[in-house]
């Protein structure tokens, strides 16, 4: 059986899931997008509607599409931080399916979507629909409830878009001790990538080193009195070491120790 799929969104992901499906014979794809006034077209006789539009457009594309749509078409969107309840504009089956995966350009997205996992909550009818999809798409699938979304999605910035930010904390520290940023960065990912390795073998708590979790006050304010001394290193950075440092130490179980009271 042919599914007619139409996909809404000519972004990054929008263009890698028509590419990959439209090498699957059991879909039928129409890439569609506002902006080339054709997305009415493309959703017309859709068995599954897919919005990879932004976030902040899902609401008024459903909406501007709800009389295009077949009454029992699955609707679905790809967001990470909303969930199906947006698509309330649609009057059948609706569902969101996250992959938890970054893509920058579409060359680089389509060798990683094979193995992502893809997070998908909706109502029972659209769930194992959407779930058929990503899987023919090779991503592993998990179902997540919809008043969950936002606590996953903050765990996915977490893990993505803040160990960006903490990098930057960490290059900039090296560059306050006159290091180039290329030299220190070269040198700081094999230890990032052995923490990696290191968290996935063991987990958290076991992979934890380094001066928190040793107690090690002394070499903790060491760093304190340096970063307090430098010009170069910015309130942010000194804001994130402590913070960080308190989730070592409560991982450690040290949060009731001289170590964590310097981090306060």
């Amino acid at each position: 059986m042919t599914n007619k799929l139409a996909i809404i969104g000519n972004g990054v992901v929008g263009q890698t899931f028509a590419k990959l499906l439209s090498q699957q014979p059991q879909y039928q794809v129409a890439l569609g997008a506002r902006a080339q006034g054709n997305m009415q077209s493309a959703v017309q006789g859709a068995d599954i509607v897919l919005l990879t539009v932004t976030d902040s457009a899902i609401e008024n594309v459903c909406a501007e599409l709800a009389s295009s749509f077949k009454s029992n078409a699955v609707v679905a969107h790809c967001s990470g931080a909303l969930s199906s309840e947006i698509l309330q504009t649609h009057s059948g089956p609706t569902a969101s399916m996250h992959p938890l995966q970054t893509f920058p350009n579409v060359e680089a997205a389509l060798p990683k979507v094979k193995g992502t996992y893809a997070y998908c909550e909706g109502d029972d009818e659209a769930l194992p629909v959407i779930k058929t999809l990503a899987e023919a798409l090779g991503m592993q699938t998990v179902e997540i409830a919809s008043k969950e979304k936002p606590l996953y999605h903050a765990a996915a910035v977490m893990a993505c878009n803040n160990l960006t930010a903490l990098m930057e904390s960490a290059l900039q520290l090296g560059e306050a001790a006159n290091i180039q940023r290329d030299t220190l960065w070269a040198s700081l990912k094999p230890l990032i990538e052995t923490t990696l390795s290191n968290i996935d073998a063991q987990g958290t708590a076991a992979a934890l080193t380094g001066p928190v979790a040793r107690g090690d006050a002394n070499t903790v304010q060491s760093h304190l009195n340096a970063m307090s001394a430098s010009e170069a290193v910015s309130a942010t950075v000194t804001q994130n070491y402590k913070a960080l440092g308190q989730q070592a130490a409560e991982l450690a179980g040290l949060q009731d120790q001289p170590v964590n009271d310097l981090l306060n």
